[in-house]
């Protein structure tokens, strides 16, 4: 009696599974222990082939093959046993279109695995869509919130200002604004005219530093001033402007022409020119209006002066 071992590995995941087929020949006929021999090593193939079916779907290519070479050899054996490895080429066959159905059975279960995962990706996906859709809603809210927010504090801020100037002004108008003084002079002079038709201007009128405005709540007003002039009736017309604290325009005060005649009173200078003090009051009503609001206006005045007994000789200043 002859004996044939025949080895064979089948790949597998970090190692080897080695089936082992020991063929046990004699002459002229067969060993009554070969076919069970046989039959255990049958048995080892069919739990190797059990434990195969557990991995995954990416290995059973690997096993296909090895199943089909280890197919091819059992055949071999099978040949070779000639008739008393027929029973056992048949139930290997068998074994074989059982694995066959169990890879096709695990490879359904996988594909349905597939299945459900991408379902259960759309689900997510689903979730996270509708969760976008309400962040995005919420986000939406919460600037329309932000917008009111600023409006509201725009507003309330523009109140306390409006608050502000009020008590500002009824705290300006409580308190008596001081008098407003020109600290400059004021110049009228004589225009005459030379032989070419040339303007000259020689000395007229002055009206000295100091020139004092002081104001009531009631809208009266006092000025107070000193003119300086030659020797001849003069006509003083004076306008004087303001421009109220806060206020982006002036207001005018227009005064009676003022009459300067040399013969009546004053004090004469070295100049034989004469002095004399004018005091003029009167009432406004822009000065009733924004009497809280005086202490820091801005004053100007504007004027002219005719010269002579009907002569047109006149003099401007704008101080």
């Amino acid at each position: 009696m002859s004996n044939q071992l025949l080895r064979y590995r089948i790949p597998g995941r970090g190692h080897f599974a080695l089936l082992v087929l020991a063929v046990f020949t004699q002459p002229g006929g067969s060993d009554a222990t070969e076919p069970n021999d046989l039959k255990l090593r049958i048995d080892a193939i069919k739990a190797e082939i059990i434990n195969l079916r557990n991995r995954t779907q990416n290995e059973l290519p690997a096993i296909r093959a090895s199943l089909h070479e280890l197919n091819t050899i059992v055949a071999s054996t099978a040949l070779e046993a000639k008739s008393a490895k027929a029973t056992e080429l048949l139930a290997t066959t068998q074994q074989h279109a059982d694995g066959t159905t169990a890879y096709r059975d695990l490879d359904l279960e996988t594909t349905n695995a597939w299945d459900a995962a991408e379902v259960r990706e759309l689900q997510a996906r689903e979730r996270r869509r509708v969760q976008e859709a309400q962040f995005a809603e919420s986000d939406v809210h919460v600037r329309q919130f932000q917008q009111e927010l600023e409006v509201a504090e725009t507003e309330a801020n523009r109140d306390y200002a409006r608050k502000f100037l009020v008590r500002q002004a009824n705290s300006a108008h409580d308190r008596t604004p001081a008098p407003f003084v020109f600290a400059s002079p004021a110049h009228f002079p004589i225009r005459e005219f030379g032989q070419r038709g040339e303007i000259l201007e020689r000395e007229g009128a002055i009206i000295y530093e100091d020139m004092q405005l002081s104001f009531a709540n009631d809208g009266g007003y006092h000025l107070e001033f000193r003119l300086e002039a030659p020797r001849v009736p003069i006509d003083l017309r004076l306008q004087l402007q303001f421009r109220p604290m806060g206020i982006d325009r002036w207001s005018s005060i227009t005064l009676a022409p003022i009459r300067f005649e040399p013969n009546e009173g004053g004090r004469e200078t070295q100049s034989r020119r004469t002095v004399q003090e004018y005091k003029i009051s009167g009432h406004s009503l822009d000065i009733a209006r924004y009497y809280g609001q005086l202490g820091g206006a801005d004053f100007r005045r504007t004027g002219n002066a005719r010269f002579g007994y009907g002569s047109a000789t006149r003099g401007t200043s704008d101080r």
